[in-house]
Parts: C-alpha cells; structure tokens; sequence
C-alpha cells in the first residue's frame, strides 16, 4: 500500500507540474497576442485636470491613455479608434468616485478627437458606456470604460488622431455627477497614425509608342427615301361540310378516338358484377352459419 500511494503521488506530482507548464505556456501566448494586438496602439501616461460641474471639486488623476486602431486606410475607408482610459491606483493620482456608484448605474464617456490630415483638419466624438457591475465604494478610482469613434479621411497621406478632452457622467444613487477633463498644461496627449494610401490608378493608354492613324473615309449618308403605301385587304372564309362523305363505322381505338358501343363494355358491367360476387358470398357465409348454428343445438 505504501508503495502504490508513492507511485500515485509521483504520478499526481508529474500530472501537476505538466498543467502548469501548459497553463504558463497558454498564458504567454495570450499576453504576447494581447501586446501585439496592442502594438499600434502606444500607451501614455497623461495628466488630466478633472472638474466636478456640481461642488466644482477639482482632481489631477494621471492616466494612462491609449489610441488603438488599424495602421493603414484608403481614402473614403471609414476607420474605427477605440479610446481607453487606465487609472492609477496610487493615492491622489486618480479620479475617485464621489460617492457609492450601484452596480446597475451607467457610466458614460463622451471624447473629443482631433483628425489631422492632408485635407483639413476636423474633429471627431467618440462615445462610451458600461455598468460597473458590483457597487464601486466611494473613494476609490472611478472604472472608466472605453470609447469608440469612427473616421473617415477624404485623402491619401499620414492622418493623426490625437485623443483631446473628455466628460465623465455617472450617479451615486439618485445624485448625477458630470467631470470636465482636460490634458493638463503641458502635457502631450495620445494619438494614433493612420496610413492613408491611394488605391491604384489605371491609365487607359497602353504603353509604347502609338501607331499614326489612318485618316477614315466618311461613310455615306443615306438618301432619305419615301416609303411605299400599302393596302390591307380583308376576306372571309366559311368553311364548307363535305359533301357526300359520312362516316358509317367507328373506328377502332376505344377512347382514343371516343368510340362507344363498339369499344367492348364499360365499367358498368363490371361494378355490377363485382356488386354480385360480393352478395353472393355474403348469402353463402349467412347460410355456412345458419347450418353450423342448427348443428350445435342438435348436438
């Protein structure tokens, strides 16, 4: 017994170690997946100034913001950036809930972007909602979701989208609070490249040297000509019965070509015969019964 619980415990050991080779191997790739899917997106830390509209409380969070987004585009190609906000957890460094947020309550963002490019350069919003899911005490960084916007450029070459300032509107209970935040002065905010390339262009001409053209004869023109007049004449035709000619025998063919009498008999004739053959053995069965009936009682 003490032998076999040695095995199995190496065995367990063995088991053990190899799920959690295989769940450090899993978790690396999702992280390298997560960095490369995030590569474009060059995260920065940003200081913002947060204004409360309500008590016009003002905090200083430090946030870590990025812009993520496809790295090429053609012109008229509608382009889709996510805007995410990271809070700090070090104290004074982040923008803490004002009061107890229930888990039910939205929080709502709403960003401006500026789009520079070679056109011109615009302003585009991005917008964000989500629950926090469980009550956020108050005192502690407010969950920020993320924001989505969606550009479109008009024109080939490099156009920026840099992340400008955002409003912050939630509840605690029945009391709405609205943030006004701002990159604090002197800050660099984040921003996003996107590569706007022309698609190809076709030239009609073939390449190589033309050959002259022959000069065309003109074609004739045709002489206009009158048409002829034409004349409609409408006759009646009655058709005639054969004279002396009278069919004096049905042909043969039966229902092909509707013969009667000559065609052999109809279904009649054999319904009534069926009908006859069915009560003729039911008076046989009737009289068999009868006769086995006065059997028995003589018996």
């Amino acid at each position: 017994m003490g032998a076999r619980s040695v095995r199995e415990s190496k065995a367990t050991g063995r088991i053990a170690a190899r799920a959690a080779l295989a769940g450090a191997i899993g978790a690396s790739v999702l992280l390298g997946g997560g960095f490369l899917i995030e590569a474009d997106a060059a995260p920065v830390t940003v200081a913002y100034t947060c204004t409360a509209a309500q008590s016009r409380a003002t905090h200083a969070p430090e946030l870590t913001v990025s812009l993520a987004g496809p790295a090429s585009a053609a012109p008229s190609q509608p382009v889709t950036v996510v805007w995410a906000n990271t809070q700090p957890t070090e104290p004074g460094k982040f923008l803490p809930a004002p009061g107890p947020i229930p888990a039910t309550q939205p929080i709502t963002l709403t960003g401006q972007l500026v789009v520079a490019g070679p056109s011109a350069t615009t302003t585009a919003q991005a917008a964000g909602s989500s629950t926090p899911g469980l009550e956020v005490p108050s005192g502690v960084p407010v969950p920020l979701p993320p924001m989505t916007a969606t550009v479109t450029p008009a024109a080939a070459g490099a156009m920026t989208i840099t992340a400008q300032a955002f409003t912050l509107q939630l509840s605690t209970g029945d009391t709405p609070v609205t943030y006004s935040c701002t990159p604090a002065p002197g800050a660099t905010p984040a921003s996003h490249v996107v590569t706007v390339a022309a698609g190809p262009v076709t030239s009609p001409t073939p390449s190589g040297s033309a050959s002259p053209s022959l000069p065309t004869s003109p074609s004739p023109t045709p002489s206009p000509t009158t048409p002829r007049p034409t004349r409609t004449v409408y006759k009646t035709v009655t058709m005639q019965p054969t004279q002396g000619v009278q069919v004096t025998r049905t042909p043969k063919g039966g229902a092909n070509t509707g013969g009667g009498g000559e065609a052999g008999p109809d279904g009649r004739v054999l319904i009534l015969t069926g009908g006859a053959l069915v009560l003729a053995s039911a008076a046989g069965g009737l009289a068999l019964r009868a006769r086995t009936r006065g059997v028995r009682q003589r018996s």
